[in-house]
């Protein structure tokens, strides 16, 4: 899209570094900023908006992993900016059949914007996409909320959370996580692959984080060199998870 990119490293929650990013806004001048709630941890995009007013910054948050559905987080997501993006993919909770996803925005110009883009229109804005949620899949992911509240799938991610946290011998993020998209650990770099194939021998469905794409950031690719995603879902059987992992310690 003939668009220049400038990365910002992260911090220890895994998401962007909020001071390095701040910077950033006052060297490059941006067109825009794009910040990434990980794993279900926030970020406070309040102490981004001087510096993005300054120069006339627009700020989009990407809430893929990290759809809130009340949890008592300091920040609210899309409170500060000017967009925020949601994935309602069939990995994600809540998720429906396939792939969907939400936008949501403060400002109506935005809002006719995505409407017409995402309507299979052309407009002043450009040509539409087949993007729209459709019936069908957007009352699977209201069942989906539905039953999330009601069975308290999110509470018993935490659980599986804390049971992580008691049992296994791995530092992990910091940071407020109510959702648990993924529960991550850092083993020792010389760990990682090793760790990796005991987890899948038990049939524990660990990965990787993604490798990133630049080598600006050393923070982002001690990361990497780290990290392992761990299931974190709500219908995992603490005692069956715990059999395994004994076998694997």
């Amino acid at each position: 899209m003939g668009m220049q990119i400038v990365y910002c490293d992260i911090d220890k929650p895994g998401n962007l570094d909020i001071n390095q990013m701040i910077d950033l806004i006052h060297h490059h001048q941006p067109s825009a900023v794009l910040v990434v709630h990980n794993f279900g941890t926030l970020v406070d995009v309040s102490q981004l908006t001087e510096a993005c007013a300054k120069y006339n910054v627009a700020i989009i948050e990407d809430a893929a992993p990290s759809f809130t559905m009340g949890e008592p987080y300091d920040y609210e997501l899309g409170t500060f900016s000017d967009a925020v993006c949601f994935s309602f993919d069939f990995t994600k909770s809540p998720g429906c059949l396939g792939a969907g996803g939400a936008i949501a925005t403060n400002d109506p110009l935005n809002y006719e914007r995505f409407k017409t883009i995402c309507s299979h229109t052309t407009s002043q804005w450009g040509i539409g996409t087949k993007s729209y949620l459709d019936t069908i899949a957007a009352a699977v992911l209201l069942k989906d909320i539905e039953l999330i509240e009601q069975m308290q799938y999110r509470q018993h991610r935490v659980e599986i959370a804390t049971y992580y946290l008691n049992k296994l011998p791995y530092k992990t993020l910091s940071g407020k996580n109510y959702i648990f998209h993924r529960f991550i650990i850092l083993p020792e770099k010389d760990e990682k692959q090793t760790l990796l194939k005991k987890l899948k021998s038990q049939k524990i469905l660990a990965k990787s984080v993604f490798e990133p794409n630049t080598n600006s950031c050393s923070r982002a690719n001690e990361f990497y060199e780290q990290a392992i995603e761990l299931p974190c879902h709500q219908f995992i059987d603490i005692e069956d998870l715990n059999s395994r992992n004994e076998k694997i310690l």
